[in-house]
């Protein structure tokens, strides 16, 4: 069983939340969201969610599933959740969790090492950062034409909210390219991965910069959804391959 948090969204607003994976089976899964994780998130039952984490079962694949009870859990002192499985889908990672005994399997025929996936891994975190920033730099002049925001405020609130989004995104994308420079060169062996990667750090890297609530709020315009829900699943994306680090993580200790 993973031991470290994961991070999962809320399918209907692509929110993501910090997560321990507590319990599989066939038709589901548990999982606690405490009180200690960065990203929390109060969930409904009905909600679905989205794991971004492949779970296994005779040959069948599941990453979404729809919240059916939610409980205070002693034992763990955390909020519990159970999600029934929204819908089978084929397997699209290498790495999943087996709903048999909740192992962390791996299909080694798509994977040359740890080591190079890892670093693959990373490399595509800071190529999906570019992405968005590039969206960005496009899209927040477009805003001013579509987004409904008084003509003579935007540019206030371009240079205060908007510019300061993008280079958040910017940051964050230098350090994962840096990163992947740095474990190109250092990390050659599986040992060394649990000494070079901080998923502390990596966590804080790959997160959103954008609030959701903020940009729907702003721009009261329909034409401006499509442009954040495609940002949203870039960022999405993101939050797979993060969780696919901890598991070559985990694997590696």
């Amino acid at each position: 069983m993973i031991t470290l948090p994961l991070i999962a969204t809320r399918d209907v607003d692509h929110q993501p939340f910090e997560y321990v994976l507590v319990d599989v089976s066939h038709s589901g899964a548990q999982f606690a969201i405490p009180r200690w994780t960065v990203s929390r998130e109060r969930l409904e039952t009905g909600a679905v969610i989205d794991l971004n984490l492949t779970l296994s079962s005779d040959g069948s694949s599941f990453t979404k599933g729809t919240v059916v009870w939610t409980k205070w859990s002693e034992e763990v002192r955390s909020e519990l959740y159970a999600i029934s499985q929204f819908q089978k889908t084929p397997a699209h990672s290498p790495f999943a969790i087996s709903t048999e005994d909740a192992s962390i399997t791996v299909d080694m025929k798509e994977i040359e090492s740890f080591p190079k996936h890892l670093i693959k891994t990373i490399k595509d975190c800071f190529l999906l950062k570019k992405g968005i920033s590039i969206y960005l730099k496009h899209l927040i002049p477009y805003f001013s034409r579509i987004g409904n925001y008084p003509e003579a405020d935007y540019p206030f609130l371009k240079d205060t909210v908007l510019n300061e989004i993008r280079n958040h995104v910017f940051a964050n994308y230098e350090l994962l390219s840096r990163l992947h420079q740095f474990l190109s060169e250092e990390c050659l062996k599986q040992d060394d991965i649990p000494k070079l990667l901080n998923l502390e750090e990596l966590r804080s890297q790959i997160e959103s910069e954008i609030n959701i609530d903020i940009f729907t709020s702003t721009f009261e315009s329909e034409k401006t959804a499509p442009y954040i829900s495609a940002i949203k699943d870039l960022e999405q994306k993101l939050y797979a391959n993060y969780n696919v680090a901890v598991m070559i993580y985990l694997l590696s200790l």
